[in-house]
């Protein structure tokens, strides 16, 4: 076999092997005790991180794909404990902790061919301390099984309905006056305006409200209520301008004298 045929041989080998073994992870929730001769059958796992994590979907399984189903959350630096009845091999097995997602958080081997022994009837295996590597025989478990309940999920506040603004009744009446002009187009100086003969104060190019309560003039002495009104303009040195004009809410006139 050639150097080059021997690369890929090795190429091979090392692809078989990622995909002949199941995915491990790091582990931040481990398997921590357990008592494989009790009635029943008990794992603890620990929560090494600093939050409360879902255990919906994970699982305990043991060499033979017995499968003992997780649910509930366990807390921060929490344990929980599941317990089943005649599941784990008595001479020795492997128990395997995995999620939601099937990866293997964290495993143990105990009995012969394990790094722990046997835990006879009425003691157990464990971490001493938890959570640590160290695996040792207690003559008495310390199984602790924590209560630990999901935070409720932040609901949205619900959205204000959006309010359609009410459109006010025009209540008056619009009369612009533009700026008067002689026959060549320049303007006029000194227009007044009146009001059914009463003085405004205004002059030309000025725009009046008519309406319930409106004036004319700034002292409020020209009453601009809506009806009929004869709006007069006097211009210096020409005759004057006048026409009447009968005001209704939401008319707009536009006059040029």
């Amino acid at each position: 076999m050639n150097c080059k045929s021997k690369t890929c041989f090795l190429v091979f080998l090392g692809i078989v092997f990622v995909f002949s073994f199941p995915k491990i992870v790091f582990a931040q929730v481990v398997i921590n005790e357990f008592s494989s001769n009790s009635n029943p059958e008990w794992v603890e796992i620990y929560n090494q991180t600093g939050e409360t994590v879902d255990l919906s979907g994970w699982k305990i399984i043991d060499a033979s794909d017995t499968t003992l189903s997780l649910d509930g959350c366990i807390s921060s630096l929490g344990f929980r404990s599941f317990e089943k009845n005649s599941w784990l091999n008595n001479s020795g097995d492997t128990i395997y902790l995995k999620d939601n997602q099937d990866n293997i958080l964290d495993q143990i081997a105990y009995g012969p061919d394990g790094i722990i022994g046997i835990p006879l009837d009425g003691k157990s295996a464990g971490r001493d301390p938890d959570g640590v590597s160290n695996w040792v025989i207690f003559d008495s478990p310390t199984k602790k099984d924590d209560v630990c309940v999901l935070p409720s999920p932040t609901s949205s506040p619900t959205p204000l309905p959006t309010s359609t603004p009410t459109l006010e009744p025009v209540t008056k009446a619009i009369y612009k006056i533009n700026k008067a002009e002689d026959g060549n187009g320049n303007p006029l100086s000194s227009v007044k305006i009146y009001i059914d003969n009463n003085y405004t104060h205004h002059e030309d190019d000025e725009i009046l409200t008519f309406c319930t309560g409106c004036y004319c003039d700034n002292d409020k002495n020209v009453p601009c209520g809506l009806g009929e009104h004869i709006i007069k303009l006097e211009r210096e040195g020409y005759s004057d301008w006048s026409e009447s004009k009968n005001f209704s809410a939401g008319n707009d006139f536009e006059v040029n004298p």
